[in-house]
């Protein structure tokens, strides 16, 4: 673990992409960015261009343009990089891995054939002031603090995240 990632960020954030033609609504795309840059004063992102870029990929080229001119008339940019203020959620990474070297923030869903087929939720909890994981299936009080040694022990790996992979959290 680099000390360093602790501080990285996620944030989701819808965009504009264009027009459905068919039905003539706009079409909203939600994009997730991890980024290291909070602003000093807490109340932003400042993101490069290149890695909204890279978040918007999965996009065909047209919405692409589209999000990305979005983006320029609604956040202010200087030198390539954007001010973002206002976000559809912000989650914090761990500074842990799991067992093959991928960083876990809050909000990731994450499973170990080790440990009986669980999946479980990564969510920061403030009264204890640590990150714990939980079964959606059981009560929030029976969850577990994360640490190295209970993610790699028990082999568990990131398999998505409560944003883009809500189907793979039983209810």
């Amino acid at each position: 673990m680099e000390p360093k990632d602790r501080y990285r960020y996620r944030i989701g954030l819808t965009v504009y992409a264009g027009v459905d033609y068919e039905t003539g609504d706009d079409i909203h795309e939600q994009i997730i960015i991890d980024t290291f840059s909070i602003d000093t004063g807490g109340c932003g992102f400042v993101i490069h261009e290149s890695i909204l870029e890279e978040a918007l990929c999965h996009l065909d080229k047209e919405a692409q343009k589209i999000a990305l001119d979005f983006i320029r008339c609604n956040f202010c940019e200087t030198d390539d990089y954007y001010f973002i203020d206002s976000v559809d959620f912000l989650e914090q990474c761990t500074g842990l891995t799991d067992r093959n070297g991928k960083l876990v923030y809050e909000g990731d869903i994450i499973y170990s054939p080790r440990d009986g087929g669980t999946t479980k939720i990564i969510y920061f909890d403030e009264g204890l002031a640590s990150f714990r994981a939980y079964n959606k299936d059981t009560d929030i009080r029976s969850s577990h603090q994360i640490g190295d040694g209970y993610l790699i022990e028990l082999g568990f790996e990131v398999i998505g995240n409560i944003h883009e992979n809500p189907y793979l959290i039983k209810d």
